[in-house]
């Protein structure tokens, strides 16, 4: 990942990165959500969509 001065201190020193999807373990370690399985069967939440967010000291 490489991002110049000037865009991140547009955005206020954040960097945000959004992933599409994100596997959580559940307390068994088993993958809780996955591509393959339907909404109903994800005991520990949504694994999709987890956001990232940077912040950098910028002077």
């Amino acid at each position: 990942l490489s991002i110049t001065h000037d865009i991140v201190k547009a955005h206020g020193g954040e960097i945000i990165i959004e992933c599409l999807y994100a596997e959580i373990k559940s307390q068994e370690g088993r993958p809780a959500a996955s591509p393959d399985h339907t909404e109903g069967h994800d005991p520990v939440g949504k694994g999709t969509g987890t956001v990232f967010i940077i912040k950098l000291p910028i002077k």
